[in-house]
């Protein structure tokens, strides 16, 4: 069943078509979607493809904080974390991971439908707050030594049933360590370490999952120990 908001959101794409007030903007794998320290003018409304939000740590390494998708939900305005900033400027960079298509909507006419409309400008509110919380709860997972935690988080999230076995699709290590903000080595040395504890193993297919209580354990914070 399609929500209130789906609604309103395919009433506005209607109605700015009929207008002849929508732009289309193509991208090509890794292009820029959304560069860091753009103000925002206009909204990008992801129609095709998928992208994801990154920055550089200090020491010069990129994280991966969200991979987004037409299948986002009101993520699909890319700008909506951006959009509700006091400087409206973004501190973050998007990037196309496949060839993209966005329609550009230019803001007074999206205030001019959202004033008429303020169900979807509330639902866009609430996703800005939530999304920033998420950003900042991740920064400080990562900077507080939670990498464990935060593979095994993304690990559960991939995981699915294939002839009666559990596996995780998952990126190889460089992709890992980006998505984690760390090193390809520390994402070998915690796979590893799992495999060694019998919770999962690695295979062609992806991560074989042999614990899946184990996995989620950690995935919502349970102490993992390194060893020397």
């Amino acid at each position: 069943m399609v929500s209130e908001i789906e609604y309103l959101i395919d009433g506005l794409i209607a109605e700015l078509q009929e207008k002849r007030a929508l732009r289309v903007h193509t991208y090509e794998k890794g292009a820029v979607i959304i560069p860091l320290g753009k103000r925002v003018e206009t909204l990008h409304f992801l129609v095709e493809g998928s992208c994801y939000r990154k920055s550089l740590t200090d020491e010069g390494s990129e994280i991966i904080y969200e991979t987004l998708t037409p299948q986002s939900g009101l993520k699909r305005f890319l700008d909506v974390l951006i959009f509700y900033s006091d400087s409206q400027t973004s501190t973050t960079t998007f990037v196309a991971k496949t060839p993209c298509l966005c329609y550009g909507i230019d803001i007074k006419d999206f205030y001019a439908y959202a004033n008429r409309h303020p169900d979807l400008l509330h639902a866009l509110v609430s996703t800005a707050i939530k999304s920033y919380d998420s950003l900042d709860d991740k920064y400080h997972r990562r900077h507080g030594g939670k990498a464990a935690n935060d593979l095994c988080d993304m690990i559960y999230h991939r995981m699915v049933e294939e002839n009666g076995v559990l596996v995780a699709k998952v990126e190889n290590h460089s992709e890992l360590a980006r998505h984690l903000g760390i090193h390809r080595v520390s994402v070998v040395r915690i796979l590893k370490q799992l495999e060694d504890q019998g919770v999962l193993q690695r295979s062609t297919q992806g991560l074989i999952i042999n614990d899946a209580p184990a996995i989620l354990a950690y995935a919502k914070g349970k102490r993992f120990t390194y060893k020397k």
